[in-house]
């Protein structure tokens, strides 16, 4: 009969599978432009790139300063231009 792995072997393989991807996902020196990267789930894409390494351009149709600010705060180098169907 096979035993099971305990929990904390099992939780021990995926973390050391998690920060394998994670050393794969290094975007230090790239450029990472978000399309309506001012809010919600694409404001966290955004961030999770500025984790990465990446240098970040946010984009919306009209400025947000709380989104630009609150992603400086954290520490990440990002740049905002308008964008949309119009502009």
């Amino acid at each position: 009969m096979r035993r099971r792995a305990s929990s904390s072997s099992r939780l021990s393989s995926h973390l050391a599978r998690l920060a394998t991807t994670l050393e794969k996902f290094c975007l230090d020196g790239k450029v990472a432009l978000t399309t309506g990267g001012t809010r919600g789930i694409r404001l966290a894409i955004a961030r999770t790139f500025g984790e990465a390494g990446s240098r970040l351009v946010i984009s919306s149709r009209s400025p947000v300063p709380e989104a630009e600010r609150s992603l400086r705060n954290a520490g990440y180098e990002v740049d905002f231009t308008a964008a949309g169907p119009s502009t």
